[in-house]
């Protein structure tokens, strides 16, 4: 039942613009963090060991924009898979 909750939503979320889709990420991910503690927390220790050298405030910006792109990605799916293919190619730029 979830996952058809989930996916009615990703499907609306299809034919929002796009600006409109990074906004929700934005605040999904800034949500995810302050809920999700066990990912939090793995996310701090990753970064934690791999940059050293970086201050605490560094290391939460980068921890923050990890679950806003994250939310960010997930709710791309809503107007890949569902979204007009025009749109969907205007969206695109391949290099």
């Amino acid at each position: 039942m979830l996952t058809r909750i989930f996916l009615c939503l990703i499907r609306c979320v299809g034919y929002l613009p796009l600006s409109w889709v990074r906004a929700l990420g934005c605040v999904l991910g800034l949500i995810l963090y302050v809920v999700v503690g066990a990912r939090r927390h793995v996310v701090w220790v990753n970064l934690s060991l791999c940059f050293p050298h970086w201050s605490r405030q560094q290391l939460r910006r980068c921890a923050v924009g990890t679950f806003v792109h994250f939310a960010q990605a997930w709710l791309d799916r809503g107007w890949l898979w569902y979204g007009a293919p025009e749109k969907t190619l205007g969206r695109l730029h391949l290099s």
